[in-house]
């Protein structure tokens, strides 16, 4: 994450996706900073993360920078699975 500014850092690692955020038309502040970790960490799974890691960077504040966790699965009030048949039908079932 890079505010409006000419202050760029390289990052160096041997694989995975980069993306980079530039150029903004707004000034983030740190609820927008919060807001997009948040959001971010809703792609993590709770238990079956595999090799999925998502590491967020601020050249303004480095000491915040890190690898982003997601809630424990007891953190939500409601799971959901769904089972894929073989006939093509799918069972739902939504735990509380």
């Amino acid at each position: 994450m890079l505010a409006r500014d000419d202050n760029v850092t390289e990052l160096s690692f041997s694989r995975g996706t980069a993306i980079r955020i530039s150029t903004l038309h707004d000034i983030w502040d740190q609820r927008d900073d919060i807001k997009l970790k948040e959001t971010l960490e809703a792609l993590l799974h709770p238990k079956d993360r595999g090799n999925f890691n998502i590491f967020v960077y601020d050249h303004r504040n480095p000491e915040t920078s890190g690898w982003l966790d997601n809630f424990p699965p007891d953190q939500f009030d409601y799971k959901l699975h769904a089972d894929v048949r073989k006939d093509g039908t799918i069972k739902i079932e939504l735990h509380r």
